[in-house]
């Protein structure tokens, strides 16, 4: 890894993803770093059903099921509610502003 990635950010933070793919991937790139990741994905604005889905098609619980899978520490902002429901289902939590 460059040294300029080394020596300032705290955490990383993923944005705009469309897909748990996505997430997986910047996960992957960067290796071992230990230091938090912090995912937003963004939503599919043209789907028409009760509940939202990524870009990708996916369901808001497939991105979090992938996002506690990771280790995530942060995720945001997509459907708040649906995604706290589905962190306390999963025994994790996400702060409150």
């Amino acid at each position: 890894m460059p040294w300029c990635h080394r020596a300032w950010p705290q955490l990383w933070l993923a944005e705009t993803l469309s897909s748990a793919d996505e997430a997986r991937r910047a996960r992957c790139a960067l290796g071992n770093d230990a230091r938090p990741l912090w995912l937003s994905f963004t939503l599919d604005d043209d789907a028409l059903s009760e509940r939202p889905t990524l870009r990708s098609g996916e369901t808001i619980d497939a991105a979090t099921e992938t996002a506690v899978d990771l280790g995530c520490c942060g995720i945001g902002p997509m459907h708040i509610a649906a995604v706290r429901q589905d962190l306390r289902e999963a025994g994790q939590t996400i702060p409150e502003r």
